[in-house]
């Protein structure tokens, strides 16, 4: 698991890992993704807006 995680980093992907451990509980695993994929968005949606920023700039 750990070679195929430098592979995956080594091709330019980020690896977001979670334990098996933290998905055990049904109602706390569904805060704890729902709370990483809200901050997922919010990193991402920052990039888009500024490339669609950029684009709009240059008459796209």
């Amino acid at each position: 698991m750990m070679a195929e995680d430098r592979d995956l980093r080594l091709k330019g992907y980020e690896v977001y890992r979670f334990g098996g451990a933290e998905l055990t509980d049904r109602q706390a695993a569904d805060r704890m993704l729902n709370a990483s994929f809200d901050r997922l968005h919010q990193r991402y949606l920052k990039w888009v807006w500024f490339f669609l920023k950029d684009l709009g700039e240059l008459g796209f």
